[in-house]
């Protein structure tokens, strides 16, 4: 009974306890982050009391010391854990090299602008502790910018508004896929995020490095609010990405209807061909799609285009199941074809 009476009581002091440094994390993330300030004192007073060494010398304990950093995160890849470690290294070296004054400050100011752009919210809670505890101007942009992309991913407009009253830029920091705010909150169907981002400024074409847009992120998973807001923002519908796929045909493919509507009322290519020719009457009869394929066709979808490999909107309803997916669809697929075949489809 004692013990039971007892639990409540630490589970509330552990609930609590990272408000000692202000962090304002989770208490997970309180311990991680408690850990990475001793490792920073440590990794401070070691470049302090190692002023002639030389690099060779000085890298290796620095890389080892900075080693509880990397517990904040799994990150994409253990060779990118690995290739920021050395940064942290390298550059805790050429800080001491120009001048010992400012050794604690510059090894600080480079852990907050790692800790700032590393895909964690733990560390981008490290990163805002580190830099108001010590004055870093280094991250007075990448803090805040990285703080607004977390917030536009969550959906929360109103911290994106604080950030941006704090001087974070709308389309100031990507992750490392190269996804913006608004992409993200594209994606995640945000449309109030996404209508702010676009009226402070953020790009409504910004591209991610393969040339994915907002508007193709909220096209293929169905986000209708968001796709309006970002045609009413200037969004170009018929914007293509490596590939030459446009929206359209990222939301025929997942055969998201109301979407499909709404870019063709805004005046989305409907014949408009990707890189290895397939239309978007073609990605909707894949997967018999046939509501997506009525409509297309009643918006003047040809059925006599063909892709690289000659094969028509036809070919692409009456292939045999290639995936488990398709198989699923077999008799959406069958309505499909039927409904080519009335509109005067063919064979490549």
């Amino acid at each position: 009974m004692e013990h039971s009476a007892a639990h409540p009581e630490r589970r509330a002091c552990r609930s609590i306890a990272h408000t000692c440094c202000g962090c304002q994390l989770a208490p997970t993330a309180h311990r991680s982050h408690v850990r990475a300030r001793a490792a920073l004192t440590d990794l401070s007073d070691q470049i302090s009391n190692c002023s002639a060494w030389g690099p060779a010398i000085l890298a290796p304990p620095l890389f080892f010391l900075v080693s509880p950093l990397l517990q904040l995160s799994v990150g994409p890849h253990p060779r990118t854990k690995m290739r920021w470690a050395k940064s942290l290294c390298m550059g805790a070296v050429a800080v001491r090299r120009s001048g010992a004054s400012r050794s604690l400050v510059g090894m600080r100011s480079r852990v907050v602008h790692c800790l700032a752009h590393w895909p964690s919210p733990a560390a981008l809670g490290l990163a805002l502790g580190l830099g108001a505890a010590g004055g870093v101007a280094a991250c007075e942009k990448c803090v805040p910018n990285r703080a607004l992309w977390e917030a536009a991913l969550r959906g929360d407009p109103r911290e994106v508004v604080q950030r941006i009253d704090e001087g974070a830029q709308p389309d100031g920091y990507v992750d490392e896929n190269g996804v913006s705010a608004l992409i993200a909150a594209a994606h995640q169907g945000h449309a109030k995020v996404v209508e702010v981002l676009l009226d402070e400024g953020a790009a409504p074409d910004q591209q991610a490095p393969k040339g994915s847009s907002a508007l193709m992120a909220a096209s293929g998973e169905g986000h209708v609010s968001v796709v309006k807001v970002l045609l009413d923002g200037g969004a170009n519908p018929d914007l293509l990405n490596a590939n030459g796929v446009s929206a359209l045909i990222w939301a025929c493919t997942k055969g998201n209807l109301e979407v499909v509507n709404v870019l063709l009322e805004r005046g989305a290519k409907v014949n408009h061909q990707d890189k290895g020719g397939v239309t978007a009457l073609m990605a909707a009869s894949v997967l018999g799609h046939f509501d997506v394929v009525k409509v297309l066709l009643e918006h003047g979808a040809r059925t006599d285009l063909k892709d690289s490999a000659s094969r028509t909107a036809l070919d692409f309803a009456q292939r045999k199941a290639a995936s488990k997916m398709e198989a699923r669809k077999t008799l959406q697929k069958e309505a499909t074809a039927r409904l080519l075949l009335e509109h005067g489809a063919k064979s490549g």
